[in-house]
């Protein structure tokens, strides 16, 4: 991330990217996800809640092993990841669980949940099979990216040409929704340009007089 705002031109178009500091209504996992994201961490209220009933007895039975199982055999999982949480100055997600690398004694870091798929959500997002544990991954890295306020806006051109969008999540994206925007708008003002050429008739032949 950064402070200021990143600017540069694109196709001869001004850009502006900045941090888009009330991400209301962005958050991933109101979206319609394959994934599940069920957390036990005590003072973070992470994913789509927090482990509870007979999923949460499995976990105090059997570990993540038994919970695994349990959801493989009664919610029809067909891939069940753990999440790991470092927390050290804000947080931090990611898919597969553990220490953090830069926490190897373990103090900030470790499993906080677990992120699985289950038949209804395969069928209503259409995710095949071969692709469940790749969706899965990719939701908890744009989880992840909203956590940690990596989530954009961009104003491109300038005056009265000017479009704008916000509430999206990672800058690679922001960068690549705005550079779309920008070439769409070189597109128009090129267009405006043959169009004025077009425009200018020889006043000999037509009996149009008009300014250069």
């Amino acid at each position: 991330m950064y402070d200021d705002e990143l600017t540069y031109e694109h196709e001869g178009v001004p850009v502006r990217i900045m941090q888009d500091d009330d991400p209301s209504g962005v958050n991933p996992r109101e979206n319609t996800n394959v994934g599940t994201f069920l957390h036990w961490h005590r003072r973070y209220t992470l994913g789509d809640g927090q482990i509870s009933g007979t999923l949460d007895d499995a976990m105090e039975r059997g570990g993540l092993r038994m919970l695994r199982r349990y959801l493989t055999l009664f919610e029809g999982a067909t891939v069940v990841l753990p999440v790991g949480m470092l927390d050290h100055s804000g947080i931090s997600l990611w898919a597969g669980g553990g220490t953090h690398w830069s926490d190897a004694a373990g103090w900030d870091s470790g499993t906080v949940g677990v992120i699985f798929d289950t038949p209804e959500s395969r069928e209503e997002t259409g995710v095949p099979l071969d692709k469940v544990e790749e969706a899965l991954r990719s939701e908890i890295d744009e989880y992840d990216k909203y956590v940690r306020g990596e989530v954009y806006g961009f104003v491109v051109g300038e005056g009265r040409v000017e479009e704008s969008c916000w509430g999206i999540i990672g800058l690679d994206w922001a960068k690549k929704e705005a550079e779309m925007c920008a070439e769409a708008i070189a597109d128009d003002y090129r267009r405006l340009k043959q169009t004025e050429a077009a425009c200018r008739f020889d006043p000999d032949t037509l009996g149009v007089a008009v300014e250069a």
